[in-house]
């Protein structure tokens, strides 16, 4: 095995993660490392993307202004999703990746494996099962302050601070971020070759060597990413594989309608998600208007009834359709196969209504870069790689498999044909098991992807579907819980101060607070 210096990369693939692929490896690789992005027949994405908050660190990493995403893209900011539920307050789910602080009540470490404290999750349990029946939602002050009263998560430049506001995502306009992510990549140097991918190439032991484009053009490389999407025709062609998603996730079409902004004095900080009776309904909403996209199955409605019911739900008889496509679902179990990446849906999708996707590609690039080695060849670290992305799928997959299990849909032919499928995996039985039955909850899990989302994720989810516990842990009987009053204190205090100091969302995004 020859030890090479990685010189070349070529991502295939144009739109949103094509670009993003290209500009994040470029910026962290240097200009020691040429990367050539081909335009193949890009993903047809939504209209509007709900973004995660590793957004910011991204944007940041590309030298990206702030400025910039809100101008060009339309852009409002996204601090949770909210779920229609059966109470009109239904699940607001603050952002995953942020777990909750465990509450130490006797100074010392005490779980040597699962962690140093409880869960704030654990303490409601008891105070439900003390008779104290509200929501989980209900017991976070500041979550309630802030979409209570519509804040932006930024602070007034001249406020004084009294600690960080709830993290934060972005609503984006997909159009206006590719070409944000465009004109970035190219002033770092990315070369752009506008053809679609024609064929492969590889050597005697089964490498990628190039790409062919439509018109004969070869493009060599040492790395190929494959960003075509849920065809991974450069993935496979490597040698890698793909299975198919749950037997539940049977939506396989999306349509998306946008209308103008009603109110804008009153643009939400989260995406609301739904279940409608042709399928899951995601409604983003941007600075001058809302996008709503319908993800439905085509084996029981079209695009024009799926338009026709979006706009249903929005109170208009009409509309601008602005998308249609297919939905991805399913995953590789070797997404790093030979001198090939998948990435983005090429490798994992599961719905989107959450943001992950974005989540995901980011999770996918910062891997690569972390298992680049000398070796090209280098079997060790694409198998580490391909088990970390797949944990997170399934972390992912289960999280969106609990919205199945959970959220209220209507009794009619999809949705019961989807109910009946709807089987969770071994790992979230479990953990919907512990909920029930009040079992203590692991408060250290930061940065394993397999506890992407938490014991606080999940509580905020189930019980705003109504799902209460039916007991907790009994431990709390014994022990002096003074340190989580105090903690309850100092939580209240905190989102009254910060209420007094952020402005409101649209105060922030029509320019009377500073970016």
């Amino acid at each position: 095995m020859t030890s090479t210096r990685l010189r070349s990369i070529v991502v295939a693939g144009g739109g949103l993660k094509g670009w993003l692929a290209a500009s994040y490896l470029r910026r962290l690789l240097g200009p020691g490392v040429a990367v050539t992005l081909v335009q193949a027949k890009a993903e047809l994405l939504p209209p509007a993307v709900a973004a995660p908050p590793s957004i910011l660190s991204t944007f940041r990493l590309l030298g990206i202004e702030e400025s910039t995403v809100l101008r060009e893209c339309g852009a409002t900011f996204r601090c949770a999703t909210r779920i229609e539920g059966p109470s009109s307050d239904g699940a607001l789910l603050p952002f995953y990746g942020a777990p909750d602080a465990p509450v130490d009540l006797i100074g010392v470490p005490f779980f040597p494996v699962t962690g140093r404290g409880f869960s704030t999750v654990d303490f409601w349990k008891r105070s439900l099962c003390h008779g104290r029946r509200v929501p989980f939602q209900r017991t976070q002050p500041l979550l309630e302050a802030f979409f209570r009263d519509h804040l932006a998560p930024r602070a007034r430049p001249d406020a004084p601070r009294h600690g960080a506001a709830p993290a934060f995502g972005y609503h984006l306009d997909t159009v206006g971020l590719v070409g944000v992510l465009r004109d970035r990549g190219t002033k770092l140097g990315v070369e752009f070759v506008a053809e679609a991918v024609g064929g492969v190439e590889h050597d005697e032991r089964g490498r990628l060597t190039m790409l062919r484009t439509a018109s004969g053009r070869c493009v060599p490389g040492d790395l190929f990413v494959d960003c075509t999407g849920p065809e991974g025709s450069i993935h496979r062609a490597a040698g890698g594989t793909r299975s198919a998603g749950p037997a539940h996730q049977r939506c396989d079409r999306f349509v998306a309608v946008e209308l103008p902004v009603a109110d804008r004095e009153d643009v939400p900080t989260y995406s609301t998600v739904g279940a409608m009776e042709q399928g899951w309904r995601l409604s983003i909403p941007l600075a001058d208007r809302v996008v709503s996209v319908l993800t439905f199955d085509s084996r029981y409605a079209d695009a024009r009834d799926a338009e026709a019911a979006l706009l249903a739900t929005m109170g208009e008889s009409s509309g601008a359709e602005i998308g249609s496509g297919s939905v991805a679902s399913g995953r590789s179990s070797d997404p790093w196969t030979n001198n090939c990446v998948a990435i983005g849906t090429a490798a994992s999708a599961v719905d989107d209504f959450q943001g992950t996707q974005l989540l995901m590609l980011g999770f996918q690039l910062a891997g690569i870069v972390r298992h680049l080695s000398g070796t090209q060849d280098d079997a060790h670290r694409a198998g580490i790689y391909n088990r970390e992305v797949v944990a997170m799928h399934d972390a992912i997959e289960d999280f969106i498999t609990a919205h199945y299990l959970t959220v209220p849909t209507p009794d009619n032919a999809f949705w019961r044909e989807v109910r009946a499928a709807a089987t969770p995996s071994a790992r979230l039985a479990a953990r919907l098991e512990a909920f029930d039955q009040g079992i203590t909850t692991n408060c250290s899990s930061a940065g394993d992807p397999s506890e992407l989302f938490d014991a606080r994720s999940y509580a905020l989810l189930l019980s705003g579907m109504g799902r209460e516990p039916r007991a907790y842990p009994p431990i709390l009987d014994h022990l002096d819980l003074e340190p989580f009053a105090q903690l309850r204190r100092e939580q209240a205090l905190r989102a009254t101060r910060l209420a007094a100091e952020l402005p409101t969302h649209a105060q922030y995004l029509r320019g009377l607070v500073p970016v």
